[in-house]
């Protein structure tokens, strides 16, 4: 069934169970992020295309719905939120509104089936938790870290991983994570 999601653009992409911290600025976000909390609803979030130079104009089809789970005032008046994403779907078609901001018509996409993480590969969660250690305003987004849940572990990996979005979108619309595993071990084998 069909719904309206407005949309935030941005050059990264959060799955579903992943976190991101989000910086409000513009008017018409602004609005966006009163309303959700005030209705207690979602926004997607959404890649936008390499190419687009005004405000990320080019939207990708596939994103994921998102709940603000905490707000804050940051330096300058600035307010920020952190996201979790929880709903994959893909665009039906977008219309904007007089400030700008845009609401898509979406149909949700089905989860990735949850599938434990082999005995063999726990290089693949170790690393993940290597690069957490590294840089910990990622890391300390997640208190609890689901490391035998392989689909856990694709999505975050996903979420990081410096690939281009048009591989990160061709990923995001598998219906399981077996895509993106078979990439991320082939890149961890190549960096080893």
């Amino acid at each position: 069934m069909p719904k309206q999601l407005p949309i935030f653009p941005l050059p990264a992409q959060v799955m579903p169970e992943g976190k991101l911290p989000l910086r409000i600025i513009e008017p018409k976000y602004i609005r966006m992020v009163r309303d959700c909390v005030k209705e207690q609803s979602s926004f997607g979030i959404v890649m936008a295309a390499p190419d687009a130079t005004e405000s990320y104009a080019t939207l990708l089809p596939i994103g994921t719905a998102a709940k603000i789970i905490d707000f804050d005032q940051l330096e300058g008046g600035i307010l920020g939120i952190t996201a979790l994403g929880y709903q994959r779907f893909r665009i039906i078609e977008v219309a904007q509104q007089n400030d700008g901001l845009r609401v898509a018509t979406v149909e949700e996409l089905p989860l990735w089936p949850d599938r434990p993480l082999p005995s063999h590969e726990q290089y693949i969660a170790q690393r993940l938790c290597d690069i957490y250690q590294q840089y910990p305003d990622l890391g300390d987004l997640y208190h609890c870290l689901k490391l035998n849940n392989l689909t856990w572990l694709c999505q975050r990996w996903l979420e990081i991983l410096p690939i281009p979005v048009e591989q990160k979108q061709m990923l995001m619309a598998t219906t399981t994570c077996e895509r993106t595993h078979q990439l991320l071990t082939h890149l961890l084998n190549q960096a080893a």
